[in-house]
């Protein structure tokens, strides 16, 4: 694999899912619990650096609910980032159909991996 250095240009951010809950009355970030308000502040921190990146929101969502990256996705986009630089992966159900479904989407291409310390052993 191959670390980042910070001066290394990058397509993707990925940011994955974590705890969350869906109310369309509650304000976007109030929908995130635990460590999932972190995760995608400092995706888009890391968004706003790396100008033409994609930011990447991984999580399913319940039979009648919005999904996890769909949740996180509004909250990017109430801090400014466009919908069009916005890529959901609302499918996978567990951290290995995640990785697998952000293989498929960026390939051999640049991206920072936004998690929790505690998640990166998985």
């Amino acid at each position: 694999y191959v670390t980042y250095r910070g001066t290394d240009p990058v397509n993707y951010i990925v940011v994955l899912g974590g705890g969350y809950t869906f109310n369309p009355d509650w304000a976007p970030s109030s929908n995130l619990i635990g460590n999932s308000l972190p995760r995608v502040t400092e995706g888009v921190r890391l968004y706003l650096a790396h100008p033409g990146a994609k930011m990447v929101f991984t999580g399913a969502g319940g039979p009648h609910t919005l999904s996890n990256a769909a949740t996180a996705a509004r909250v990017a986009e109430s801090l400014g980032v466009p919908n069009s630089d916005i890529v959901l992966l609302d499918r996978p159900m567990d951290t290995e159909q995640e990785a697998s479904q952000v293989s498929k989407l960026v390939g051999q291409q640049p991206f920072i991996l936004v998690t929790s310390a505690n998640h990166l052993p998985r």
